[in-house]
């Protein structure tokens, strides 16, 4: 799966960016890409983010440079808890299963979809 991912080429994005996409009402999405299982004290797996456009029609994958689309993974919960962390997102779902994903939205977001949702006409 990492490798169509890579495929994607240009779909892509940095830390910065994906800050920005956030800040415009993107979904952070986590992809497990391997299984979770248990070591000590932390669960290791592999994960990564993509950001996702409110429609769902635009997804661009995390990357650690645009010039290398070297793909951002994760190798462990408390990874993936920190580098939600400092966007100050609370991760509340993390997919333990390959293949399975977990939408994040910030919470400005959140309640502004809560908000058109509870208004009257």
């Amino acid at each position: 799966m990492t490798q169509d991912v890579l495929a994607q080429g240009p779909n892509v994005v940095s830390e910065d960016g994906f800050k920005q996409l956030l800040d415009e009402g993107y979904f952070a999405e986590v992809v497990c890409m391997q299984s979770a299982t248990k070591q000590y004290n932390t669960f290791s797996g592999n994960w990564i983010i993509r950001a996702v456009s409110p429609d769902g029609q635009i997804e661009k994958v995390l990357v650690t440079s645009r010039r290398e689309f070297k793909v951002r993974e994760f190798k462990t919960t408390n990874g993936l808890l920190g580098f939600f962390d400092q966007f100050d997102i609370g991760v509340q779902r993390i997919p333990w299963y390959e293949g399975v994903r977990a939408r994040i939205q910030l919470p400005d977001f959140e309640n502004k979809d809560q908000a058109d949702e509870s208004s009257p006409n």
